[in-house]
């Protein structure tokens, strides 16, 4: 079973996301912050993590360069959702570590596809 971690601030963002991704048999451990997740990803070693973009305090550019810069959480798979495509900075993302991006609303299909693909390995690149 792949381990996940949601960083995501909107209860019922978080609680969507986290039920569909149990219905796929992924073991999701949600948070609501960056700072409780970096240190919970540190901790428990998810397989992939799927962090916000737009959080308060410390937004999702933030939280992977910090997660990307720390020993035990620097080769986990990263997967950014954002709902600010306009000012959603790919390039800013790739450059600390984002290792793929979904915008939202969130297409799940496409969102499994790329947990999948982040745990097989074959980073499928930022649309």
């Amino acid at each position: 079973m792949t381990n996940i971690l949601l960083i995501e601030d909107d209860p019922t963002h978080r609680d969507i996301i986290r039920r569909i991704l149990e219905t796929q048999h992924y073991a999701v451990r949600a948070v609501a912050g960056a700072a409780e997740g970096i240190a919970l990803a540190i901790q428990i070693q998810p397989q992939v993590i799927i962090l916000d973009g737009g959080l308060p305090e410390i937004d999702g550019i933030e939280a992977t360069r910090r997660l990307k810069s720390h020993p035990r959480t620097r080769h986990i798979p990263i997967l950014l959702v954002t709902a600010y495509t306009d000012s959603f900075d790919r390039s800013a993302a790739r450059a600390v570590g984002c290792d793929d991006y979904e915008e939202k609303p969130i297409e799940f299909a496409s969102l499994i596809r790329k947990i999948n693909q982040l745990r097989a390995g074959s980073l499928p690149g930022a649309n």
